[in-house]
């Protein structure tokens, strides 16, 4: 096994230590210094976050809005939401310094696995009301399991990736996307995740970036389905009135 390939274990290094992977990346810490600085960017970028988060309250009845449209229990009487990302001048500068492909990465697994309840600044768009809502998107977040990580290619940029996962256990599960560096959207553009079942998409949700924050998250809760999805697809699309893909696809699950 190359040390090239070693390296790119970080993420399966953290959420799960046990692989065999983890296993490999555990030894191969003692004799890289590359990966030995990232994991200590790492710590100290996770260590910073409480400085530049803002935590904000969810809204009582937009967990089971949320849930309805992106898990078709509901007549499709109103459009999936737009999750929009804002940051502080300060949490402006905390991206910049922390802004390695790689640690951003593993950054999304930790934040996972420590409960992304400091992921604040995240609001809300409900289309229906057309007024943003602050949203804690991750404030049931549960911090114990990762049932399911499926990494995001980019077909169009050779800097934008992301992960996508299942988190939790029982009636807490969610359905966590994270996108990092993804192109800006323009006007009313949007990014639409996309659950592939049997070569028909589910529409699971909407994201709109317009900020260069470089980070984008979209946090649905599951309850108790179970994943039975065959692949993950995020289109660019015009607009969000879509419920079909129509534009072209930006990320794909590997």
């Amino acid at each position: 096994m190359s040390s090239i390939t070693v390296c790119s274990y970080m993420l399966e290094y953290l959420s799960d230590p046990c692989s065999e992977e983890g296993k490999a990346f555990e030894r191969h810490l003692a004799d890289c210094a590359s990966c030995k600085l990232e994991l200590e960017q790492l710590r100290l970028g996770w260590e910073a976050i409480p400085t530049y988060m803002e935590q904000v309250k969810l809204p009582s009845d937009l967990k089971q809005q949320v849930m309805e449209a992106a898990w078709g229990k509901s007549n499709e009487s109103f459009a999936p939401d737009l999750v929009e990302h804002k940051r502080s001048s300060r949490f402006k500068r905390f991206t910049k310094r922390y802004n390695n492909p790689k640690v951003n990465l593993v950054a999304a697994s930790v934040l996972i696995l420590l409960g992304a309840s400091l992921i604040g600044n995240v609001v809300l768009i409900q289309e229906r009301i057309e007024q943003p809502v602050t949203l804690m998107n991750s404030m049931d977040l549960p911090t114990s399991e990762i049932q399911k990580v499926m990494k995001l290619e980019s077909l169009t940029s050779g800097t934008s990736y992301g992960v996508a996962c299942i988190v939790g256990t029982g009636k807490d599960q969610q359905f966590v996307v994270y996108l990092f560096n993804p192109p800006e959207t323009k006007t009313n553009e949007v990014y639409q995740v996309w659950l592939n079942k049997d070569q028909a998409y589910h529409n699971a949700g909407k994201l709109k970036v317009e900020n260069q924050m470089g980070l984008a998250v979209l946090a649905i809760p599951m309850g108790n389905q179970t994943w039975s999805y065959d692949s993950i697809a995020i289109t660019l699309e015009s607009d969000s009135t879509g419920r079909v893909p129509r534009g072209p696809q930006m990320f794909r699950s590997s």
